[in-house]
């Protein structure tokens, strides 16, 4: 004999609040998710402070208070930080074609000839005084 029974099933869902706002989050892929990269507050649309021009599936997202502390003190020095390190890495790599350039034989300018060969006598100088 078969008996019919019935079960009364509790579903338990899930909802996501703005930590700021208190607005509700829809729950969605992980590349809609938006956390504060400092903090770690979930944001919602409206309390993003900024967001960084990314590609992936992860945003870089900061929240607005975490964004104006930087504003106030650290994105102006950051900013010029990275200036100079993309000098530098310009610097290095031109340096870099010259030396290659003059290993190959490739006609350069006297100046670049002259100082490409005082770098590899330093080069080869340090190396010496490391050894001993």
């Amino acid at each position: 004999m078969i008996k019919e029974e019935k079960i009364m099933k509790e579903e338990v869902k899930y909802h996501k609040f703005c930590d700021i706002c208190d607005t509700e989050i829809q729950i969605g892929l992980a590349c809609c998710k938006a956390k504060c990269t400092i903090c770690g507050r979930d944001l919602c649309e409206e309390c993003i402070g900024h967001e960084d021009d990314t590609w992936g599936d992860y945003r870089t997202v900061y929240c607005k208070d975490c964004w104006k502390l930087g504003e106030e003190e650290y994105r102006e020095r950051i900013n010029n930080l990275e200036n100079e390190v993309s000098d530098l890495y310009n610097e290095w790599h031109a340096r870099a074609r010259r030396n290659a350039e003059f290993k190959l034989g490739l006609p350069i300018s006297r100046a670049d000839a002259l100082n490409i060969s005082r770098e590899i006598l330093e080069n080869a100088e340090n190396e010496r005084n490391e050894i001993k």
